[in-house]
């Protein structure tokens, strides 16, 4: 079996990202768990939200505490 390498999403991997989003929008499917990356605007926007629900300080109100991570594979 494979294993997966699981990394949080820095800005080294704004293409990967992105491509990702592109694909999913030219089909028109579902992005779950991908916290509004279907409607961000720009890498760095959805990189400072998925960034600022790491920390109680930084959270939207009414959120909880969230981790995000990507494979590469």
């Amino acid at each position: 079996m494979d294993k997966i390498q699981l990394i949080s999403p820095t800005k080294e991997f704004e293409s990967q990202v992105m491509q990702y989003r592109k694909e999913f929008l030219e089909c028109n499917e579902s992005m779950a768990g991908a916290s509004d990356l279907r409607r961000v605007k720009s890498f760095e926007a959805w990189l400072k939200a998925i960034n600022d629900n790491l920390q109680d300080e930084t959270l939207e109100e009414g959120s909880l505490v969230q981790r995000y991570w990507i494979d590469l594979d």
